[in-house]
Order: C-alpha cells, then sequence, then structure tokens
C-alpha cells in the first residue's frame, strides 16, 4: 500500500459521506415571538452544558407522553385507561413563558481568537518533526494535565460547573489547530470560522481516546468518560442540575440527549477499542477533523490548504506503517476513517436536536455567539 492509497481511502470516503449526508429540507415551525427577555451580564464561566439524556422531540406546551418499553399483555387485560398510567408525564412551560438570560461570552472568545492570531509553537525538538508527529507531539501537551493516577469520579454537579473545563478545554483545542502551518497561516477570520465548526467534533473524539487509553474496556463496560484532566464521571449514574439552563423537567432534557450518548459508546468507543489506535493514528484522525471544512463558509484557498496538509499526512502516515513493516494497512485505515465518519453523523444529528430546542425555548440561555456552541 502507498501514500496515494491513504489519500485515496480518505477522500473516497469523504465522497460517501457527503452523498449521505445532504440534508432535507424541513418545514419551518412558527412559534409565538412573546418570549420575555431578561437581559443580565452573565460571566462566561457561569454557563453550563450537558450531554446526556431518550430519544424524544420538545412539545409546545402542556404535557408531553414518552412511551416505554412495556411487557407485552393480552388484549383482553389491557385498556387504555391502563396504558396511560404506565406512560410518564411531563409538564412543560406554555409557550412564550420562558424568561431568557443573556450570557455575554465576547471576552471568552476574544482570548480564542487571541490564541488563532498569537500562538506559534516554540519548541526547537517540535521543528524536526514531520507533520504528522507534529501533531502527535502536539496531542501529548494537550493531554500533559491528565492526572492518569488520581482520576477522581464524580456523581453530580452544577451545569454552569461545567463550563470552566469546556472553556479550557476549547483553548487547548485552539493551540493544537495552531501546530498546523497550514492553519496558522490563515487569516484570523477564516481560523476562527474552522474552529467553530470543528471544535466539538475534535472534543468528543479526543475525549473518547484518551478514555480508552486511561480505563480500557471499562469505558465501555462502566460507560465511563473522562471529561476534564481530573475528573471522570459514569455517564449512566451521572446526574446535572440543569435548573440554571432551563425550566423544563431534568427527565425530559435527558431524554432528548441520551441517545446520542448511547451511539458514542456504541459507535465510536466500541469500535476504537477493537482496533486500539496509537497516539499517531488517534492525531491522524484529529487532525482529519480538524479539515471537515468541505461545503463550509470558507475560501477556497483555504480548502486547498486543507488538501495539502492532508496529502502530506497521508505521506508521514504511510512511512510510519512502513517503519512498521505493515504493508497491508488499507482495512486498518477504512475502519478508522469509517469511525471519523460514524462521528460526524452523530454531530449532525445531535445538531437538528439541539436546532429544534432553541426553536421550543427549551433552554432559557441566549449566548452572544450561539454558533459556537451548535453542538
Amino acid at each position: 500500500m502507498t501514500s496515494e492509497n491513504v489519500q485515496w481511502n480518505r477522500d473516497s470516503l469523504s465522497s460517501v459521506e457527503g452523498k449521505k449526508l445532504k440534508k432535507k429540507s424541513s418545514h419551518q415551525i412558527e412559534r409565538s415571538s412573546s418570549t420575555s427577555h431578561e437581559v443580565l451580564a452573565y460571566s462566561s464561566t457561569e454557563l453550563g452544558t450537558m450531554e446526556h439524556g431518550d430519544d424524544c422531540l420538545p412539545q409546545c406546551s402542556g404535557y408531553i407522553e414518552l412511551p416505554v418499553p412495556q411487557e407485552p399483555q393480552s388484549k383482553s387485560n389491557s385498556s387504555d385507561e391502563d396504558i396511560s398510567n404506565t406512560i410518564p408525564k411531563y409538564e412543560i412551560p406554555p409557550a412564550g413563558t420562558v424568561k431568557k438570560t443573556y450570557c455575554d461570552i465576547s471576552d471568552f472568545v476574544s482570548s480564542i481568537k487571541h490564541i488563532l492570531d498569537s500562538f506559534v509553537p516554540a519548541d526547537e525538538d517540535f521543528l524536526h518533526l514531520n507533520k504528522l508527529q507534529r501533531m502527535e507531539y502536539a496531542l501529548s501537551s494537550y493531554r500533559c494535565d491528565h492526572k492518569i493516577n488520581n482520576i477522581q469520579f464524580i456523581e453530580s454537579v452544577e451545569a454552569k460547573w461545567m463550563f470552566p473545563f469546556i472553556q479550557e478545554r476549547m483553548k487547548k483545542i485552539a493551540i493544537w489547530m495552531m501546530h498546523i502551518d497550514e492553519f496558522r497561516l490563515l487569516p484570523l477570520e477564516e481560523k476562527f470560522s474552522i474552529f467553530k465548526v470543528v471544535w466539538v467534533v475534535w472534543k468528543r473524539m479526543e475525549t473518547i481516546a484518551s478514555s480508552l487509553e486511561i480505563f480500557g474496556s471499562r469505558v465501555l463496560q462502566e460507560q465511563l468518560l473522562v471529561v476534564s484532566p481530573q475528573y471522570a464521571i459514569r455517564t449512566e449514574k451521572f446526574e446535572v442540575d440543569i435548573s440554571s439552563i432551563t425550566d423544563f423537567p431534568k427527565e425530559y432534557v435527558q431524554n432528548m440527549f441520551k441517545p446520542f450518548t448511547n451511539r458514542m459508546f456504541a459507535e465510536v468507543a466500541s469500535p476504537l477499542l477493537e482496533l486500539a489506535p496509537s497516539r499517531i493514528e488517534v492525531a491522524y484522525m484529529l487532525c482529519q477533523i480538524s479539515w471537515h471544512i468541505a461545503g463550509k463558509d470558507v475560501h477556497e484557498s483555504t480548502v486547498e490548504a486543507g488538501d495539502r496538509f492532508r496529502e502530506e499526512i497521508a505521506e508521514d502516515l504511510h512511512q510510519y506503517y512502513t517503519d512498521l513493516n505493515l504493508t497491508n494497512y488499507a482495512s486498518r485505515l477504512i475502519k478508522l476513517m469509517n469511525v471519523v465518519s460514524t462521528l460526524h453523523k452523530i454531530h449532525i444529528d445531535r445538531q437538528k436536536v439541539v436546532e429544534l430546542a432553541r426553536l421550543f425555548d427549551v433552554f432559557k440561555i441566549v449566548i452572544s455567539e450561539p454558533d459556537i456552541f451548535d453542538c
């Protein structure tokens, strides 16, 4: 197998993915514009996110009924009244009554832009590496603060508690991306546009990969995730107090997002556990995610720069496999890239639910830069 095969496999997968993920048209849903807004000066550290929750769509008002698995029973023993008593009902805020809170994160956005505008790798050892090795080096730097031997498990948090950790990870992702010469030389606004599109998918891939590196098969057996350098969670037992970001019942919101958590374990973590990718292979996958910009609002020259970079790291990956005497690596590379493709599909499906959640005022936080958290 040659480096051209590496690039061909990546491009073929990207082509197939693009055809599968063409966006279907959707009906526009009109909603009352009478929602009241309360404008407050919140610091960016007071905003939180949450990841959990079975598949349902929000309703406008009143009660929503969510079917739950039931034991089969004969028709003679069942009735509409019996069935209705087994279906949970959630009281949700009527349309137009959700009081919104404005959250200004402009200072945080400025800190991200400062990194994208000024960071330059300074380590001399870095300069002697090929491009893929540089990204492995940058990944090791990203993970250097992980307390592998002293990670604590947490069982419950307030939603706003999580945001400082997300902020810090976002800054480190920006630094990682600045180790790519082709990316660093782009105009600032182009870099920020790309960062907004790719950071959350990058973070989810790295979270799964680092969790597997630390906990191995326990990730699937116990549904474990490393959520920060010092903390990990068991997702099935983890509770998030979301009262600061929504007036909807916790179970209602959890049921919207839990399917995506389950898919992350089944469709991303499970194949990665089987493949057991090396850190340089993980770096290669993260590089592919960082340049997943086809169809996005970027200049043609930016797309060309990304293509050049991916061609070079394909050569580097070929050399890596050659040094390992692994000449027939096509099937392994396809499996790795299938994981990347699957991760993007999960992200797109989750974005649709987030869009509906915003449409129906599930969240009462209005962010000054909403597209940076379009996830």
